[in-house]
């Protein structure tokens, strides 16, 4: 996961962040996911990658969240079609706001 620069719009291009987070705020025009957020334990894995907890680094609440890793160099990845539909998928995350569906923070890509 590479270094992203905050964004108030939607999921455009690489690179590209959906803001909600402190870190932007704190001063830092730059982040990876790894100067964001601890990771924790495996919650699934699947054909895209892996669902694991993790929290802000510096939240002393250590609030539980979950992050999604999609490994875009597995073969699924090889054509465009796959790529998309994580995209779409961020999109419609992004949209959707209910008690039953989880809220989308940030988006982080390499």
């Amino acid at each position: 996961m590479g270094a992203a620069q905050p964004s108030s719009g939607g999921i455009s291009r690489p690179g590209e962040v959906i803001h909600r987070q402190k870190w932007a705020r704190s001063g830092l025009t730059e982040a990876t996911f790894f100067d964001v957020y601890e990771v924790g334990d495996l919650l699934g894995s699947g054909s895209f990658g892996q669902v694991r907890n993790c929290w802000l680094v510096n939240d002393p609440e250590k609030q539980k969240l979950a992050v999604k890793a999609i490994d875009t160099k597995s073969e699924l990845f090889e054509t465009a079609g796959p790529l998309i539909s994580a995209r779409k998928e961020a999109n419609i995350l992004k949209s959707v706001q209910h008690p039953n569906i989880v809220e989308l923070f940030e988006v982080f890509e390499k």
